[in-house]
């Protein structure tokens, strides 16, 4: 009965001779002895009992190229920099997150000080003091709140102008983090690359690989440094009155 479906296939005398085969190989293999049995329940180039001996030889020849490239003292000196490049920018990148943090922080101080000084409609929206003295909501428009119009300005009331300053800084803190999150991504590809010694980079190739780091560290650079100088100004009343009032340190 077990053996019904071969005997369909194939005469009952060559079923009986694989069936025996097979407990043949059975009671070897558990003795320990090799019959290669495997082989002939498996296929492909991978279970060729040179497969192993090839892909071995593929690795020494690779390994091989990227020896000799490496004897090359001025491709071993750039391949040096590079790895040290490398190094330097994930640093780099390290450090301009957190002066980013810095900065993040400093605009919600910020943003914090401007809606303290906003004024409040009786529905709870905070309107802005505009240049020309009307009420402003904070994406820039005019408050159709019946009742924004007749505020009494505070001398130290939030101007729209902070209030924008401020959300700038803020689009400009975010898109700098997505910049962030993309040269993370950059500088792991080129690490990868620099590690991959079975397809060595050539010398032109590196040299383009240490200036798109460069790059990369220069554009962060760049950001950074406009947000540390565009700090908010301090509020300064256009009225000549005196008046004894404290304004807030920004």
């Amino acid at each position: 009965m077990v053996y019904s479906l071969e005997f369909n296939a194939v005469s009952g005398s060559e079923a009986q001779k694989r069936a025996q085969q097979d407990f043949d190989d059975l009671q070897n293999e558990t003795a320990g002895r090799d019959v290669g049995r495997i082989e002939r329940f498996l296929n492909g180039e991978s279970n060729h009992p040179n497969s192993e001996k090839a892909r071995r030889k593929e690795r020494e020849a690779e390994m091989s190229r990227f020896m000799a490239l490496m004897s090359d003292p001025v491709y071993a000196k750039l391949y040096e920099d590079w790895g040290k490049k490398l190094n330097e920018t994930r640093q780099f990148l390290d450090d301009a997150r957190d002066q980013l943090a810095k900065f993040r922080a400093s605009i919600e101080a910020e943003r914090l000080d401007i809606d303290a000084r906003a004024m409040r409609l009786p529905d709870g929206t905070l309107v802005y003091r505009g240049d020309d003295d009307r009420a402003y909501n904070r994406d820039g428009t005019l408050s159709e709140n019946p009742d924004a119009q007749d505020i009494i300005w505070r001398e130290d009331s939030a101007r729209l102008s902070e209030s924008q300053r401020n959300d700038d800084r803020a689009g400009r803190a975010d898109r700098l983090e997505q910049k962030l999150d993309h040269a993370d991504i950059a500088v792991g590809e080129s690490a990868e690359r620099h590690d991959d010694t079975a397809n060595p980079t050539t010398s032109e190739g590196i040299e383009t690989e240490m200036q798109g780091l460069d790059d990369i560290k220069a554009g962060i650079a760049d950001d950074l440094a406009a947000l540390k100088s565009d700090s908010l100004p301090t509020y300064e009343p256009t009225s000549t009155q005196s008046l004894s009032i404290t304004l807030p340190q920004i």
